[in-house]
Formats: C-alpha cells, structure tokens, sequence
C-alpha cells in the first residue's frame, strides 16, 4: 500500500510538535506526577509482584544489576535485553524500566547501565506482567520496573560505584580496565557520570541466531582444510588469531523535577571503539593426486575499525489535567573508518591480495510524542507520532589484482548517499474488561521515504499500517495466559543499500538500493505459573512468524567485472518460522537451599525459505534448531559469597547461502562460571571464567566454480577452532 509520504511525515511531526506545546502550555497548572502505583503482593490476582528493600537487605548488593539477579527468572530477562530498538523508539518484549521510563537512549546497554546505579539507591523491584497504559511502554513479555528512592532518581546522594578488572587469558594475554561511576543531587536536579574501559568483546550470555556467539575471542586457535573436488586434500591451513577490542564508554544522565512536577531526563553517550582483528596463516599446499607441493605460504589478514557513537537523548514528562504528555528525542552520530588488507609470502615473494578502506557515517534522529489520557474505570487512551530521518554516507577505496600480477590496481572511488524520512501515527487502547482480562489494543500508520545518490534508483515511498492485539487472562491467581497478534514492519539496514566488502573472500560485493523492508505477522500465544510462596515462575510460550519481502542475498545485477554472476540483498516472496520457547526461574527450596536458583530456557524452532541460487527449501540463516540457557546461582549470605555457572548450547547448522557458497556452521556447549566474596569497607572480590569449555566451533563450506546452480564445485572448506579461555578478576566497591 502506498501513500503520500511527505503529508504523513508532516502529519506526525505536528502532532509531536503539539503536543510537546501543549505540555509546555499547561507545565505550570498541573498536580504534581504520582509514582507507578505499588504492584500487588506475589499471588496477587493481577499476578504483579514487588520486591522491597527487606528482601534485598539480605545480599551484599553493590548495584542495580546484582540487585536483580537475586529474583528467579529475571537472569534470562536481563541476558538478552541489549541496546535499545532497532527501528525508532517503538519497543516489545521483555522491558526493564527505571521509574516506568527506559533509557532516553538507542546504543546504552541495560545491564551496563544498571551497573553505575548504586544499590542502596533502590527502592523497590515491581514485576509487571499486565499490559499497562501508565508504563507507556508495550511489551508482550514481562515488565521489570526499578523504582528509585525519593530523590535518588539515579543515585543520589553522592553516591559512587567503581570496579577494577585484571583480565587476562590462558594464552598469555593479560591487562586492566574497569569502571567507575557517580551519582549526587544539586537542588533539583540528580545526575550520574560514568566512565567504563572494557578490554574483552562482550560475550553474550544466552545463544542466539544470526551470529549467536560469534567474536567474544581475544586469541584462538584455528585449522582450515581445503579439498579438491575429488576429496584429496588441497591445503592445510592452521590459523593464529587475535582481536584486540578497546571500548571506551563515557555517560552522563541527569533528570531535573520542576515544581509542578514535570519532570526532564537527559542522557549522553560517547563511545569510541576501536578494534584490531588478525589472522595468520602458514599452509602447506597439495595436488589433486595428494603430493606434498615443496615450501610454506604465509597469508596475513588485517581488519582494523574505528567506531565512535555520539548520542544525546532527552525526555520530558509533564501531567495534564487530562492526561500525560511525554517526549523523547535521540540524537545518534556514529562514523566508522574499516581498513582491511590481506598478503600472501612465499619464500621470498609477496603477493598483495587484497585491500579496501570504507569509511561510513550514519546518523539517525528520532522525536516521539505521546498523550496518556484516563477514559471510563479500567481504560486508557494513548495516542502519539513519531518522525525520524535515517542517513548514510559512505565513501569506499578498493584495491585488487586485475593483472594477475601480484601488485594491487585502485578501483575508482565510490560515494554511496542513503536517506530514509519516516512519520509515524499510532494509537493505543488499554483495557481491563474485568479482574481477570486485559487487553491491548494499538494501531499505526507508518509512511517512510527513501532517496538515494543512484541516478538510476527512483525516490521511493511506502506505507504501511500495523496493527496489535495483546491480550492476557488470569486463569486462576497463579496461571496466566497471554495472546499477541501483531504486523511488523522491519528497519531497513542501509549496509544493504550499498557496496559491501566482503572479508573473506576478498571482494567487493554490490548493494541494492531498490530493497524493500521485510513486512510479517507475528503470532504469539503463552502460558505462565508461578509458584506458591514467591518460589519462582514457569513459563511456555509458542510463536509463529510468515515474513513477506523476506531480506537475504540472491542474485542481482549481472555479471562482475570478472565475468562471473553477482548477488546482493534481495527481497524474497515469503519465509515463515515457528516454535516453541519453555522458561523457567525457581528456587531451591525443597532441597534446603532457599538462596539458591536455576534460571532455564530452551527455544526449539523450525525456520524456511526458498533458497533463490538452488531452489530448494532451507532454514533461515544464522538460526538453531535449538537453543538452550542453563544457570545456577547460590547465594550463600551468613558468609556473604555467591557462586554459579551457566551453561550455553545449540543443536543443529547455521545455514548461509551465496551465488557461489553454501556453509553451515555449528557450535559445542559452553560454560562459564563465576565466584564471589564480601570484603571490609564495602568491597567485594569477584573471579569469573568464560568460555571453559574453548567454545569449539565446526564449520564446512562448498565453492562452486559458478553459481550454486551451475553446480560444479570448486573446492570444499572445513574449519575447527577453539577460543581462548578468559577470566576476570574484579574489585568491586562503593563510595
């Protein structure tokens, strides 16, 4: 369906305009803002639960995020909520809130975040699992809702949090960074600064799709075996790599209350990371008839990035006399500059492989208006717009031998220009039909416009509406079900748009600016009890998604300067995926251990699309068959000591398709652990380990001469490799 996309984006903007007037209008006549009212008590018949600060008096807690891995099955909660939303300021699933707000901010990793928010700061945890009008926040899972102490908004008090880390690895690499952050009151404004160094790429702690574990290394060793056609062996090929990863994340959050009681949040991010990735590889070559070819060749592989994200985000609240108005506005600006070059040596001869500089710099602007106003006993109305405008600009140098000659050649210069202008309207009904049912109700209009530098590419403008029902019923006061039907409609990945290097194979690969964003009906329907006497929950939730315009690589554009056929980013008629997730948090009460938990979680899902390059039917890529969390903790509080583990693991391949390679990838179990103990003076002393196991991964990948439907295959790749051993020892304090 398409629309007038500049009278929709102007439509949204002047309600976001307005209704930011009309807060500023009335900020001077109103009732102060009330706090989120108090949850009920677990067992409660809306099913919400609150824990105070006399259940939290029991741990040594340092800050907000130790205070929340106290709870049974909030862990899960916690692993895999990451930096905001990928498409504007729209959000679902899981939600962690602080005072029922999130973060004015798009790149800010919760967990991070609640790292610099001192313990003693908190109020009270709420768990909310009803859909709510007074959170302004949808959420088809569960709401965490951190309240901070009168005051205290994000810290207060002058109050500090620090960490020092020795990190190191069982390969010999070793050094330090750490944390540190400060909170205060200046009358009424209360702000918090932070300043974190991190030495380690993150390792996630819950496998995923789409790359799952993927670069959480800073050595490992690898052995690729290369095959001729025949199955004798063309290359041996054992691997050293290293990535050094240094990040530097300076923040700085601030919320000033006026005096009648609106209220403005501001939040800054600056974050510059670079990163420095090698590879070196001494193989032996073979012929088709397994004859040991004479002399060692040394291929050396260099990717070095530079990514700095400067984000300024702020929010306002105000209350109305028939309502709430509520504001927010990102400002994100992230250049990145790539160099990657690969060389080969044997005896005495170099050989330049490869070589490309691409420098990108995106920006992204969002504005989002909301009004919250009461209708009749157990309603609320919300509705509000949203604008934001999207760019890309990359400038890219490649090099390569054409001549066959050893010595590089420039490709001439390519400058790439994307702009995305977006407008939103939506509106949302929350409902309690009665003690036992809520039900959510929300429609929006999106209409975006897309330009782009490529004579050849029209203006291009969409428009979509997205509708969603969620709605939640209390079988009993303990079991809960809930069902999601919802439209979505993706965020358009500008790296699609334009040239792509591509690093293994040393190549350039085209970009398509005629791609549309992937358009899906998401199903959902789940099931919840909790446990008597605040003993943990379990949780099973089915899901079902058809994708339409489905986004992955296909053939497009031709044939390459080397005369062999190309593929790009494509959109596909339909891809569907379904599943089954089981969760569950409980206490180990039974077995005399009340301060001890295990949070589990297993996701079984089957995926398909028609691959474009054969023809046949295959799982999506980047997803498991499987995927499965396991972890325990025991907190041990006459000693004042924790100890845990957590244990991660996949079945099945990760399947990839190209014109010219087909690869599947699968990974063995991983386990780290972690190990605690209060100090004097507020200190505590931490020791955790990763990747215990070496994270080994398996991978085998065909290349065909021509195209996968040519079907004549060049050779056959199998690789191995196991990662480095990592382990932190941390001080953690207060101030």
């Amino acid at each position: 369906m398409t629309t007038s996309t500049p009278t929709a984006i102007r439509l949204a903007s002047g309600v976001a305009v307005l209704a930011l007037t009309a807060g500023l209008a009335h900020a001077q006549t109103v009732a102060p803002v009330q706090p989120l009212a108090v949850a009920q008590p677990a067992g409660a018949a809306d099913g919400n639960q609150v824990y105070g600060q006399a259940f939290f008096a029991q741990f040594n807690l340092t800050n907000a995020e130790d205070l929340l891995r106290r709870i049974p099955g909030i862990a899960s909660v916690l692993d895999s909520t990451g930096n905001g939303q990928g498409r504007g300021l729209g959000a679902g699933g899981d939600q962690i809130l602080i005072n029922g707000k999130r973060m004015a901010s798009k790149s800010t990793d919760v967990a991070s975040a609640l790292r610099r928010i001192p313990g003693t700061s908190v109020e009270r945890v709420e768990l909310i699992r009803d859909t709510s009008g007074d959170l302004e926040i949808r959420s088809e899972g569960l709401v965490v809702n951190i309240v901070l102490k009168a005051g205290a908004k994000t810290g207060g008090g002058g109050q500090g949090n620090f960490s020092l880390d020795q990190r190191f690895d069982n390969m010999g690499w070793r050094d330090f960074d750490g944390l540190f952050s400060y909170s205060d009151k200046i009358g009424n404004l209360t702000y918090t600064l932070g300043y974190e160094k991190n030495l380690f790429t993150p390792i996630p702690t819950a496998p995923g799709g789409g790359g799952g574990f993927g670069g959480e290394y800073t050595l490992k060793d690898r052995t690729e075996i290369y095959y001729y056609p025949n199955g004798q062996m063309q290359q041996f090929r054992p691997q050293q790599w290293e990535r050094q990863h240094h990040k530097n994340i300076f923040t700085a959050q601030g919320a000033y209350s006026f005096q009648d009681g609106s209220q403005l949040n501001l939040n800054l991010l600056f974050q510059p990371h670079a990163t420095n990735q090698t590879d070196d590889t001494l193989y032996t070559s073979y012929t088709s008839a397994g004859l040991q070819l004479p002399g060692v060749t040394d291929e050396y592989h260099s990717n070095r990035q530079m990514r700095t994200i400067t984000e300024i985000g702020g929010e306002y609240e105000t209350k109305l006399k028939s309502g709430t108005l509520n504001v927010i506005a990102i400002h994100n600006y992230t250049p990145v500059k790539t160099t990657d070059y690969r060389n080969r040596t044997f005896g005495s001869a170099l050989t330049e492989v490869s070589r490309n500089v691409t420098k990108q710099v995106t920006q992204e602007d969002v504005i989002r208006s909301t009004f919250v106003m009461p209708l009749d006993k157990g309603q609320s109305l919300t509705v509000g717009g949203e604008v934001a405008k999207n760019s890309l600009n990359q400038r890219q140098q490649g090099y390569f031998d054409f001549k066959k000659n050893g010595r590089l050649e420039t490709v001439p210069l390519t400058v790439a220009v994307v702009e995305e202008q977006r407008g939103e309207l939506f509106v949302t009904h929350n409902w309690t039909i009665n003690p036992k049912v809520t039900l959510e109700s929300n429609l929006s209009y999106e209409a975006s416009q897309i330009t782009t530098n490529f004579p050849a590419i029209p203006v291009k403008s969409y428009g979509f509406l997205k509708p969603r029902f969620d709605l939640r019923y209390n079988l009993t006061r303990v079991d809960r079900l809930r069902f999601k039907l919802e439209r979505t409609v993706s965020q358009l990945r500008f790296d699609n748009f334009v040239p792509i290097y591509n690093v293994t194979d040393s190549r350039l690969d085209p970009g398509n600016p005629g791609i549309a964003p992937e358009k899906a009906w998401n199903f959902e329907a789940g099931i919840e009890h909790r446990l008597a006497k605040d003993q943990g929950t379990m949780e099973a939730r089915s899901f079902y998604k058809r994708t339409t315009d489905e986004i992955e690589r296909g053939p497009f554009g031709g044939l390459s300067s080397t005369g062999l056929p190309q593929s790009a980013p494509v959109n596909l008629p339909e891809a569907k995926q379904y599943g089954l997730e089981l969760k569950t948090g409980v206490r180990m009460t039974p077995l005399g251990l009340p301060n001890a938990q295990i949070n589990a979680r297993y996701v079984i899902q089957t995926s398909s699309v028609l691959d474009p390059f054969s023809g046949r039917e295959r799982a999506m890529p980047g997803e498991y068959e499987s995927l499965i969390t396991l972890g325990f903790r025991h907190d041990l509080n006459k000693i004042k000591a924790a100890y845990g583990a957590t244990l991660l693991a996949t079945t099945g391949e990760q399947v990839n398709s190209d014109i010219r390679t087909l690869s599947y990838n699968s990974r063995d179990p991983r386990l780290q652990m972690f190990a605690e103990k209060a100090l004097p003076r507020d200190l505590t002393l931490r020791l955790e380990i990763y990747n215990l196991t070496g994270s080994p991964e398996q991978s085998r990948r065909i290349l065909y001469n021509i195209s996968q439907a040519n079907g004549a295959i060049n050779r056959t790749e199998t690789a191995s490799e196991t990662k480095d051993m990592r382990f932190v020892l941390r001080l953690r304090g207060k101030f």
